[in-house]
């Protein structure tokens, strides 16, 4: 089973979303503006390549720079538009 490693907003502001990753390297990002009644949130899996690394955490510089540090202090970015 997946676990969720950790979670923030997506540039620091809850409007812009949400992100988690889970163990294994996987990222996942919620939709602008999520519902925060719901039980749950509509998260699309990030297109980051880990190699099954373990994430332990998101940043983002800009809506469209992503940045990742994963298992064994490996860096990932992600430009996006």
């Amino acid at each position: 089973p997946r676990r969720i490693q950790n979670m923030g907003f997506v540039e620091g502001d809850i409007r812009k979303g949400l992100w988690m990753t889970l163990n294994g390297g996987k990222v996942f990002i919620s939709p602008n503006e999520p519902d925060l009644t719901k039980d749950g949130f509509d998260f699309k899996e990030a297109d980051i390549k880990t190699g099954g690394d373990g994430g332990s955490g998101v940043a983002f510089r800009k809506a469209d720079e992503g940045w990742g540090v994963g298992g064994s202090n490996t860096k990932y970015v992600r430009f996006c538009g």
